[in-house]
């Protein structure tokens, strides 16, 4: 198993395999085996990891102990048997204790002698009963020991290993992950849960593979009857599994689901059974809000690519009476069951101008409009806080989902009504007029307050987007209508067979052409200043832009303390900062003091994600002040780490924003307390490493010294963090290139500390015959850091690395004698032996270091060729070509003594 060869490792675990399955395996050596199989699965061969998931899969299948492997049956039944087998134990002693008073009494004579052995033979034979009972129990409780110790091995040990495969770069390590999960939870292995929840995130991967195999998983572990499985017998059981399967989704998870429900649903593999079975569950006198809510949140699931379904009076009337009715806007219990109840009917869509088909479009229209108005009753009501009574306002501010309630709703207006526009105005203005309608008073309800921000907020995002969409909507109409009539034209110059070649005709049309396109230029202009100018700095919501303001800026220790009214306020602001540039630009400078001076982490993590949309829509005026946005990745809370981390890498990676010199803050992230960051930073590299324009690759240098300079980083850190960035260097061109700029860096490096760095990340490198000549030719540049021991530690590993990598026999001679020549130069520096510039260490001929003798001179090469063409050059000369000897060269004491013969001869 530890061969150095991956295949030999892999038909090792392929023999127990086939061991396995053929049924050879003594039970003893199972659990030796199964640790086998989870220690490859670290391997580093892809090859070996796939033949352990393999055997593991294989040894869940043909397990000893049954079908389900749920360790806490195992764990009642050891217990009872522990029990039992304690009162068989506690006879047994009292048989024994009962067999020596027997024996230590005396026996009598006569009758009386039969009767004792009488009763003799029989306690023999219930002690032998007894001794059998606890034999067959302790073999039981063995049996019971040892399923639990193998599902622990799986629990314990394979499962989180495999868990990690599901995000490896392997795309088999993948899909065997994939495959054992599936089997870990039909036999009811309870970490195999967590699995499945993580195993959601790949429905985002590009591999077809994956994608497909997930969604084949799925399917067949929550959606495809089997009657044969109790766990998918029938539809009602299916239905029941997938709402329970939503109740402890996160939002990121319920996200996945959404997307997989709905792929799953337009490649028909939901039956309708099971649909109908959803529907059932919608009914508020049977279940609790909970089923009910997870019941209309999975229809909308399916309802987000199959609109159709709801395009019904009975369904709709369903809707209304159990997803608006008393039980959801009840203050008492969650608002899950409406804000489901929103995001069911946002898939309505009653616009019949942009249907499908003719058949939606015909349902449409039948819709019971009635049904819908009753709907937007509710919903008002909801918004304008009817069903909450004064008393209960404590009750309702401390639910964490009553705004994503009320964002919902807000939607579901947007989504289902003509004009939604007049009647979130009339909500504003009933929020407004309740709550300032006293002007005696001193107090109002902070709740009250803060819903009222939100909702200003969000409706002013919204009624934006609305604008956009009737524009494009308009832009619509007039292309199809010009396609008709163009197409109606060409139809009657084709009948009367009248071809339009007239220049006066062309150019009139040209112009007509022209002055369509300013025609739309003058409504796009109008759209614009209507989004940018009216609908925040202007009109109703306007007004209400000043009280946002006053709220942020304090004044009011109660206001300014209450963390609810603060969120409630920013994210109204940072609303407001998106719909116009205008009002973006007067109030950004607040916004960024807020994220500074904030004691509130949530308020820092909620500015954090607004700057991260308006770097989006205004990254002309968010770019002088990305710098505070880094700074965040240094905050001491772990939320507005993680939420700075996300913003930045998706402002990076979509090249919204330019990463220059920060790029050092981020790698800092590498070596965060917080295990989350770590993986999140280590993601962004990787997705930056595959850019085209080598950004890492052309930031590394200036990283390097902003991380060296750095009082954040420590000695160990900085070699974290420098050999992560390195490793993303693995062209010849490039290490050469970064070579020579640190060596640039090594005579302004003041402090030994940075030339020690600078020293560790060469020795980092996979150096070429070029890159290690380089070091040879500059050795003046690292003449005075080689002075340090700590420096010439590094080289000499680098040295040493050189060569354990070059030691195949198609090594150069020249990469060989290279690194001859720099371990000289680090050895002489380590002996602290001053290098003599007339004896120096040669590059290409001359002096040797060492021993100061001279060298042959090297063959000269044939310029303009290649080492390989030379030999060719060679062979094209003429053997009789003869070189002009050249004199040899005297000696200065040849040239004295010459000197002095011709004095002496005159």
């Amino acid at each position: 198993m530890h061969d150095v060869n991956s295949f030999a490792r892999s038909h090792v675990l392929k023999m127990w395999f086939l061991l396995c399955e053929e049924g050879a395996l003594p039970i003893h050596m199972l659990k030796r085996v199964t640790l086998i199989a989870v220690g490859r699965l670290q391997d580093k061969a892809a090859v070996v990891r796939r033949h352990s998931m393999h055997l593991l899969t294989l040894l869940l299948e043909s397990n000893p102990f049954m079908g389900n492997l749920e360790r806490d049956s195992y764990s009642v039944k050891r217990d009872e048997l522990l029990e039992e087998l304690k009162k068989k134990r506690e006879e047994m002693i009292a048989l024994a204790e009962k067999e020596v008073q027997a024996a230590m009494s005396d026996v009598q004579i006569g009758d009386g002698d039969v009767e004792e052995e009488n009763n003799g033979e029989s306690d023999e034979q219930q002690k032998a009963k007894v001794e059998q009972e606890v034999k067959t129990m302790a073999r039981l409780l063995q049996f019971y020991e040892d399923a639990m110790s193998f599902i622990d091995e799986f629990e314990l040990k394979a499962l989180p290993l495999i868990t990690q495969l599901l995000g490896s770069k392997s795309v088999s390590d993948v899909l065997e992950a994939i495959q054992f999960f599936e089997k870990a939870y039909r036999f009811h292995l309870q970490a195999a849960y967590s699995g499945i929840k993580k195993m959601l995130t790949l429905i985002w991967r590009a591999d077809p593979s994956v994608h497909d195999q997930l969604l084949n998983t799925f399917a067949a572990l929550f959606i495809q009857i089997n009657a044969g499985d109790a766990d998918r017998q029938s539809p009602e059981v299916i239905a029941e599994n997938l709402v329970k399967f939503l109740d402890e989704c996160t939002v990121a998870e319920y996200t996945c689901l959404e997307k997989i429900v709905g792929e799953l649903h337009q490649k028909r593999l939901i039956p309708m059974s099971v649909i109908n079975a959803l529907w059932d569950f919608v009914d508020e006198t049977s279940f609790p809000a909970a089923v009910l809510g997870n019941a209309l949140s999975m229809l909308s699931m399916i309802a987000s690519v199959d609109r159709a379904m709801l395009l019904s009076n009975d369904r709709l009337n369903q809707i209304y009476a159990n997803g608006f009715g008393d039980v959801s806007c009840k203050t008492d219990t969650s608002t899950r069951v409406l804000s489901a109840a929103c995001r069911l009917i946002q898939c309505l869509h009653l616009d019949s101008k942009a249907a499908e088909n003719a058949s939606i479009r015909q349902r449409i229209q039948r819709v019971n409009l009635e049904t819908i108005e009753q709907i937007v009753a509710r919903l008002q009501g909801f918004l304008v806080l009817d069903f909450v009574p004064k008393g209960q306002m404590q009750v309702v501010s401390s639910q964490s989902a009553w705004f994503d309630t009320a964002q919902q709703t807000i939607e579901a207006i947007f989504s289902i009504c003509e004009q939604p526009e007049e009647i979130c105005g009339e909500v504003v203005r009933h929020l407004a007029q309740h709550l300032f309608q006293d002007e005696d008073e001193d107090t109002i309800s902070i709740f009250e307050l803060a819903h009222f921000l939100f909702v200003v907020g969000h409706v002013a995002v919204k009624v934006a987007v609305h604008i956009e969409k009737l524009a494009t909507s308009v832009k619509k109409l007039r292309v199809k209508h010009e396609e008709k009539l163009s197409k109606r034209t060409g139809n009657m110059d084709e009948a009367s067979g009248h071809t339009n070649n007239d220049p006066e005709d062309v150019s009139a049309m040209e112009d007509e052409l022209g002055v369509a396109a300013e025609v739309e230029a003058e409504e796009d202009m109008y759209v614009q200043n209507m989004t940018q100018k009216e609908i925040v700095c202007r009109n109703l919501l306007g007004t209400y832009g000043p009280l946002i303001i006053r709220v942020l800026r304090g004044g009011n220790e109660e206001i300014s303390g209450d963390e609810l009214l603060i969120e409630c306020a920013v994210v109204a602001l940072s609303k407001f900062m998106a719909v116009s540039d205008e009002f973006c630009e007067k109030h950004l400078q607040l916004l960024f003091t807020i994220l500074q001076e904030s004691p509130l982490p949530s308020v820092r993590g909620d500015v954090i994600i607004a700057l991260g949309d308006l770097s989006y829509r205004y990254p002309n005026l968010i770019e002088p002040w990305t710098t505070h946005l880094y700074n965040r990745l240094r905050d001491v809370d772990l939320n507005v780490r993680k939420n700075t981390i996300v913003v930045l890498s998706h402002l990076i990676l979509n090249d919204m924003i330019k990463v220059k010199a920060q790029i050092s803050e981020i790698a800092i992230s590498l070596v965060d307390e917080e295990e989350g960051i770590r993986n999140m930073t280590k993601l962004f590299f990787h997705e930056l490493s595959k850019k085209g324009t080598n950004p890492i690759y052309n930031m590394l240098p200036d990283a390097i010294g902003q991380l060296s300079s750095s009082e954040l980083v420590s000695n160990e850190n900085f070699e974290s963090i420098s050999r992560f960035l390195i490793q993303f260097l693995t062209k010849e061109k490039q290490i050469e290139s970064i070579v020579e700029k640190l060596c640039q860096r090594f005579p302004s490096a003041v402090k030994v500390k940075h030339q020690r760095d600078l020293a560790f990340c060469l020795a980092q490198l996979s150096h070429t015959e070029k890159s290690l000549r380089y070091l040879l030719q500059n050795r003046k540049l690292l003449r005075d850091a080689l002075t340090d021991s700590g420096v010439t530690k590094h080289f000499a590993h680098l040295v040493n690395k050189a060569r354990r990598g070059n030691t195949a026999a198609a090594t150069t001679n020249e990469m060989k004698d290279a690194i001859d020549q720099l371990d000289k130069l680090v050895e002489r520096a380590e002996n602290g032996e001053e290098e003599d510039e007339d004896a120096a260490v040669t590059i290409d001929g001359g002096v040797s270091a060492s021993s100061g003798a001279p060298r042959e001179p090297a063959t000269p090469k044939p310029k303009g060729k290649t080492r390989r063409g030379s030999k060719k050059v060679a062979q094209r000369e003429s053997p009789k070509a003869k070189r002009t000897p050249r004199p040899k060269r005297k000696t200065r004491a040849q040239v004295v003594e010459s000197n002095a013969s011709s004095s002496e001869g005159e």
